[in-house]
C-alpha cells in the first residue's frame, strides 16, 4: 500500500487560488449588468435630448437595474463572506519564490471580489437615488 504524499504549502495555496478563480461566475454577470446600465443610460440621454423622456420610463429603468444590482450584490456577498473570505485569510509571503507569486495572485483575486461587491453596492444605491428623484418629478408633474 502506497502512503499518500503530504501536500506542500505550495499545493495548498495553489488549490485555494484555483477555487477563488474558478468558483465565481459573478464577474461575467457584473460585466453584463454594467453593459446593460450603459445601454439604458444612453437611451435615457437620447430621449432627454429629444424631449421625449417620461418619469415613468426612468422609474422602470431604475427598478430593472436596481433588481440586477441587488441580485449581483447578494451573489457576490454570498461568495465573498463565505468561501472566498476563508481562502483570503492567509499569511503573507515574501521573497522571490513561488510562494510569494501565489500569495500575490490570491491577494489580487481577493481584492477583485471586494471591488465587485462594492460595484454592486454603489450601483444599487445610485439606482435607489434615481428612483427617488424620478418619483419626485412624477409627483410634481401630476
Amino acid at each position: 500500500m502506497v502512503s499518500p504524499v503530504p501536500e506542500t504549502k505550495d499545493q495548498t495555496r495553489h488549490q485555494a487560488t484555483r477555487k477563488l478563480t474558478t468558483n465565481h461566475r459573478i464577474i461575467p454577470y457584473g460585466i453584463a449588468v454594467g453593459a446593460t446600465t450603459e445601454i439604458l443610460v444612453w437611451i435615457v440621454v437620447l430621449l432627454s435630448f429629444q424631449r421625449r423622456l417620461f418619469p415613468g420610463l426612468v422609474i422602470l429603468k431604475a427598478f430593472i437595474l436596481f433588481v440586477l444590482y441587488l441580485t449581483g450584490m447578494i451573489g457576490s456577498a454570498s461568495q465573498l463572506f463565505g468561501p472566498v473570505i476563508k481562502a483570503c485569510q492567509g499569511n503573507s509571503a515574501s521573497g522571490l519564490n513561488v510562494d510569494a507569486l501565489m500569495w500575490l495572485l490570491q491577494r489580487s483575486t481577493c481584492e477583485d471580489w471586494y471591488v465587485v461587491f462594492g460595484f454592486f453596492v454603489l450601483g444599487m444605491l445610485f439606482e435607489v437615488w434615481i428612483l427617488i428623484v424620478a418619483r419626485q418629478v412624477l409627483a410634481r408633474a401630476g
